[in-house]
């Protein structure tokens, strides 16, 4: 084969020869790519593996929180010192107090009721309505034991203004038994009783109490007043 024949046999062997190895590089670059990603996929996965075992494993394996019995709440004495307290649980009971067979301390013998409101504006005591028969009392409450201070009455035996001090005088609600939720707040309806005088307790009353749970101490509340605290005891959950 003479030279010039040659000449394009050679540049057409050139050209196979570039293009293959361009085809070869860019197999290879993406092969190397695919290697790149593979590499990221499987660091993410150890990534996320590490965190799921740093934060536990996930909810299955949290130990739940544990139900607790909590005791009987102690009577509120009402006085000067738990004027606050007493004005929340007082308030609280929207319904008010019955009393079936009257309060002595009023002179009434009939059913009456005493029911309480909150302080008008400017005011730190509740107000209060006592019915009795077809007759009924208003005025202010003040605390020193329960101080019934009367502006206007319709009830016989009771002539208004008066001041009617009766003694004792306690709020009580019932927690024993209920249960709440280890470091957390419960909150629930139960009964609960006014003493007006010794021997005389309302009938029970409905109030929403609230409990909670702060490292093992359960404090009571009541319309935002607290009554005090109260032991309990786990009944489930908790690891126990």
């Amino acid at each position: 084969m003479n030279k010039a024949a040659e000449l394009p046999l050679l540049a057409y062997q050139n050209v196979d020869r570039h293009q293959h190895g361009f085809i070869n590089r860019g197999i290879e670059m993406k092969n190397f790519s695919m290697t790149g990603i593979k590499l990221a996929q499987f660091a993410l996965g150890l990534t996320l593996a590490a965190t799921l075992a740093a934060c536990g494993g996930g909810d299955d394996d949290a130990t739940p929180a544990a139900t607790i019995a909590v005791a009987d709440i102690a009577a509120v004495t009402i006085a000067p010192a738990t004027a606050t307290t007493a004005t929340a649980a007082l308030t609280a009971v929207s319904t008010g107090f019955s009393f079936p067979a009257g309060v002595p301390a009023f002179g009434t013998t009939a059913a009456t009721t005493v029911k309480f409101t909150a302080p008008p504006a400017g005011a730190t005591t509740p107000d209060f309505s006592i019915a009795a028969g077809t007759g009924t009392a208003t005025g202010t409450l003040s605390f020193g034991s329960c101080i019934f201070n009367i502006t206007a009455s319709t009830i016989p035996g009771i002539v208004a203004p008066t001041t009617i001090t009766v003694t004792p005088c306690a709020f009580d609600a019932d927690t024993g038994g209920e249960t709440v939720i280890e470091g957390g707040t419960t909150t629930f309806t139960t009964s609960s009783t006014l003493l007006l005088g010794t021997g005389t307790t309302s009938a029970p009353a409905t109030v929403t109490v609230t409990v909670t749970n702060v490292n093992g101490v359960n404090t009571v509340t009541v319309n935002g007043g607290t009554l005090g605290t109260v032991a309990g005891t786990v009944v489930t959950g908790g690891g126990s």
